[in-house]
């Protein structure tokens, strides 16, 4: 179950990145983001979301304010889902979000 989880991390380029927004007091704000998590490789990616942010990037102002912050990855993000016959929407093609500062 987890190794499935890590796996949906660890091959997803892209994410939905969910702040508290700054700009709009009170209200969340979110976003789809690149990541990284090193070289597409088994032995260098470890499932650990990296993101790159530029200092005049809404969500940086955001992490500043309040660390907070959702990542959403889903399997239909990565080649998986399509490839086993599986539609997006399914809950079959899996989820993850991952919450904390």
């Amino acid at each position: 179950w987890y190794q499935r989880r890590v796996r949906v991390v660890k091959y997803s380029n892209v994410t939905i990145v969910a702040t508290h927004s700054h700009f709009l007091e009170g209200f969340p704000f979110a976003q789809n983001k690149d990541v990284a998590d090193g070289l597409y490789n088994e032995t260098i990616s470890w499932g650990i979301p990296i993101i790159y942010v530029s200092p005049m990037a809404t969500l940086r102002h955001d992490f500043q304010k309040d660390p907070r912050v959702t990542f959403t990855y889903s399997a239909g993000f990565t080649h998986y889902c399509k490839e086993q016959g599986i539609d997006n929407d399914s809950p079959r093609c899996g989820k993850v979000m991952l919450s904390g500062k």
